[in-house]
C-alpha cells in the first residue's frame, strides 16, 4: 500500500514555484535592483521579519533615558543598519511606515521626534552625506551640537564624518576626540564631555561567539518548514541545489546548530578576525548568494529538463562551489567582496597529511579516484597528456573531498582543528589569548611570537629567549649577514593580551562602553610594554599567523610585504626608546651565523661575547 501511494505522489509532482526564493533573491543586487536592502524601501512585514535586537539599539536607548542632553553620533562603513536602528527607536515595535517617510523629509533634522522612554525629544539627521556640500553639512552639524533640549542623533559614514569635522575643527573637533578615543580606549564617551557620544559601528560582529546576526538571518530564511512545504512536491528536488543549500544551513526546531552551519558560522568569523568588516547589509546579500547561488525556480527547472548536462550546471551552485569556486564576474565580487577572503582560506587547497591519508584510503576504497596515478589503472595512461589531464582529476577529487571533509568535520576531527583545514596553524593560539589560558600557554605563545619578530627584522644570529630586539631604524638590516639593534626589551616586560582586555587595564574595572554598545567580537590582539603601559604591535588574525609562521623560517617577504612594513613601522617607532627596565643600552651587531655578539657598552667599552 505504501509502495502504491509513494508511486501516485511521484506522479503528481511537476515543478513548483518557492515565494521563500523570490524573498532572498531580492536581497541580491548581483542582476536585480536589491532594494530590500534599503531601509527607505522596506515594507514593516520585511522590517518585522529581519528584526534583530542589536546591542547598540539597547545602548541608545539607555542613553536617551538619561536626564543630560545626550549627543550621539552612529559612524560605520555604509550598510551597518544605521538608519535601520533609528527608525527602529522612532517606532519602538509600532509598524507605521510614516517614520521613514518623516525622516526622508527632514533631512537636516529640524523636527523633533517623541522617543518612548526617552527624557527628551530626539532631532534625527538621518544621514550626513546627504547634506551637501560638507561645508553646510558641518555647519548644520555644529547647529545641532551647540543646541540644548532635545537630544540628538546623527548617522554618519565614518570618512564622510572625518571629512565634515575638519571642515570646522575649532567647533567639531570634540567629535574627532571621541571618535578617537573610541579606538584607543574603547569608550563611546568624549573625555571631555561625557554627553556626547561616537559609536563606531565598525567594531560591530556580524557573528560573534554565540552566533550574531548571520545565524539570526540563517534562522529567518531557512528554519521555518511550511514555507519550504512545497519544495517536496517539485520535480527537480532531489538535484535543486537551493534546496541541497538550505537542508544543510537550517537548524530543525528545538536542535543545536548542525555542524555544517556552525562550520560555515566560523569561517565568517574568522574572516572578520582576519581584519575583514563585514556590514550587516553584507550579510543579508552573502546569505541569499549561499542559500541560492543566484538562481530562481525556473532557472532551475530549465536546467533540469536538459537532464544530466543541466544537472551539472546546477551541482556549481551547491554550497562548497559557491564559496570556494564562485562563478562571478569582479564586478560581482566586489559586491560580495568578502567571498575574496574567504576563497584565500579554500580548504580544498591545503595538504595535511592526518586528512589527506584517510581521504586518499576513502575515494580509493569507493572506486572515486579514477584511473590515474594509483594502482593498476595506471597502465591505461598511455600520453604525456593523459596523464597530465588524469593528474588535474585527481587533484580536482581530493579538493573536493578535503572541502567537504572541513564542512562535515567535528572539533578536532583526525586531530586537525577545523581552522588548521583552512590554513590556520596558529589560530587556537590567536584565541587562546582572548580567552582564560594560563600563563605559561601565554609565554610559550610569547616567545614564538618575539622569535617570528625577530626573524622578520632580519635580525639574525639571535639565540636569547629572555628578551625581545628590536632593529635599529636607522640602519634597518645592515647587510645580508648581520643587523644593528636599538633596544632590547626582556620578556618579563612584555605581555600579549586581547584588545577588550588592555581596555579594562587602562580604563579600570568598568567594561568598556563600546563592547556595551556593538555586537562584540575581539579581532585584535596586542603586544604591549608592561612597565611603560604602551603599546608596540598591534595583531589581527593574518598578521598573527605572519609573524607566528616567521619563527619557524616561513618569512615570504615578498608575498606579506605590505604587512611586513606595517610591523616594522610600529616597532621602529619604539627601537628609540628606553627605560630602566630594559636591558643595558647597548649597540649591538648580531651575526647571521651567531658566532658572537659585538657589544659597544654605555662606559664606551667593546666587547665580545660568544
Amino acid at each position: 500500500m505504501s509502495d502504491v501511494r509513494a508511486e501516485h505522489d511521484e506522479e503528481s509532482k511537476t515543478y513548483r514555484r518557492l515565494n521563500r526564493v523570490e524573498q532572498l533573491r531580492q536581497l541580491l543586487p548581483l542582476d536585480s535592483n536589491g532594494d530590500d536592502l534599503y531601509e527607505e524601501h522596506l515594507t514593516s512585514d520585511e522590517r518585522e521579519r529581519l528584526q534583530y535586537e542589536t546591542q547598540t539599539l539597547g545602548y541608545l536607548k539607555e542613553l536617551l533615558e538619561r536626564q543630560e542632553r545626550q549627543f550621539i553620533v552612529l559612524t560605520g562603513n555604509a550598510g551597518h543598519g544605521k538608519t535601520h536602528m533609528v527608525r527602529r527607536l522612532l517606532e519602538l515595535g509600532d509598524s507605521t511606515d510614516g517614520v521613514m517617510a518623516a525622516l526622508e523629509e527632514d533631512l537636516s533634522g529640524e523636527s523633533a521626534h517623541e522617543v518612548k522612554g526617552a527624557s527628551a525629544p530626539v532631532r534625527v539627521l538621518k544621514d550626513l552625506s546627504e547634506i551637501e556640500p560638507p561645508e553646510e553639512a558641518a555647519r548644520r552639524l555644529s547647529e545641532l551640537l551647540a543646541g540644548n533640549g532635545c537630544h540628538v542623533i546623527v548617522c554618519a559614514n565614518e570618512g564622510r564624518l572625518r571629512d565634515v569635522v575638519g571642515r570646522l575643527p575649532d567647533r567639531l573637533a570634540v567629535l574627532n576626540t571621541a571618535l578617537e578615543h573610541g579606538l584607543e580606549r574603547g569608550s563611546t564617551s568624549c573625555p571631555d564631555d561625557a554627553s556626547i557620544h561616537v559609536v563606531n559601528l565598525n567594531f560591530q560582529a556580524a557573528v560573534t561567539l554565540d552566533g550574531g546576526f548571520l545565524d539570526h538571518v540563517f534562522d529567518v530564511f531557512l528554519n521555518h518548514q511550511g514555507a519550504w512545504n512545497v519544495c517536496a512536491q517539485c520535480l527537480a528536488s532531489e538535484a535543486c541545489p537551493i534546496l541541497a543549500n538550505r537542508e544543510i544551513l537550517r537548524t530543525p526546531p528545538g536542535e543545536v546548530r548542525p555542524v555544517q552551519r556552525e562550520t560555515l558560522l566560523s569561517l565568517v568569523r574568522i574572516a572578520e578576525e582576519r581584519g575583514y568588516v563585514l556590514t550587516y547589509r553584507e550579510v543579508l546579500i552573502l546569505v541569499a548568494y549561499l542559500v541560492t547561488g543566484n538562481l530562481t525556480c525556473e532557472q532551475v527547472e530549465e536546467h533540469h529538463r536538459r537532464g544530466l548536462q543541466g544537472e551539472e550546471f546546477l551541482d556549481r551552485h551547491r554550497l562548497l562551489e559557491l564559496l570556494f569556486d564562485p562563478n562571478l564576474s569582479d564586478d560581482d565580487l566586489e559586491v560580495l567582496a568578502v567571498l575574496r577572503m574567504m576563497r584565500r582560506m579554500d580548504p580544498g587547497r591545503i595538504a595535511l597529511r592526518q586528512v589527506d591519508e584517510r581521504l586518499h584510503s576513502d575515494l580509493e576504497n569507493a572506486g572515486a579516484l579514477g584511473d590515474g596515478l594509483f594502482g593498476e589503472g595506471v597502465r591505461n595512461l598511455q600520453t604525456r597528456k593523459e596523464r597530465q589531464t588524469e593528474e588535474g582529476l585527481h587533484l580536482s577529487r581530493l579538493s573536493r573531498a578535503r572541502r567537504m571533509a572541513w564542512l562535515h568535520a567535528a572539533p578536532n576531527e583526525d586531530g586537525v582543528e577545523r581552522s588548521e583545514r583552512l590554513g590556520l596553524r596558529y589560530h587556537q593560539d590567536y584565541r587562546a589569548l582572548h580567552e582564560d589560558s594560563s600563563e605559561g600557554d601565554r609565554l610559550k605563545i610569547l616567545r614564538l611570537l618575539v622569535r617570528g619578530l625577530h626573524g622578520i627584522q632580519g635580525a639574525m644570529g639571535v639565540r636569547s629567549g629572555s628578551s625581545l630586539f628590536l632593529v635599529d631604524p636607522a640602519y634597518g638590516r645592515s647587510g645580508s649577514h648581520a643587523a644593528v639593534v636599538a633596544r632590547a626589551i626582556k620578556l618579563v616586560n612584555l605581555e600579549l593580551c586581547s584588545e577588550s582586555e588592555w581596555w579594562l587595564q587602562e580604563g579600570g574595572s568598568e567594561e568598556p562602553s563600546l563592547i556595551r554598545s556593538v555586537e562584540w567580537l575581539d579581532r585584535r590582539v596586542f603586544l604591549v610594554h608592561s612597565k611603560e603601559r604602551t603599546r608596540l604591535l598591534t595583531l589581527d588574525l593574518a598578521t598573527f599567523e605572519f609573524v607566528m609562521g616567521a619563527a619557524n623560517g616561513v618569512v615570504m617577504r615578498e608575498f606579506h610585504s605590505p604587512e611586513r612594513r606595517r610591523i616594522l613601522r610600529e616597532l621602529a617607532r619604539h627601537a628609540e626608546g628606553a627605560s630602566d627596565d630594559d636591558e643595558q643600552r647597548v649597540v649591538r651587531v648580531l651575526l647571521e651565523h651567531g658566532e658572537g655578539q659585538l657589544t659597544l657598552e654605555r662606559d664606551d667599552t667593546i666587547s665580545l661575547e660568544a
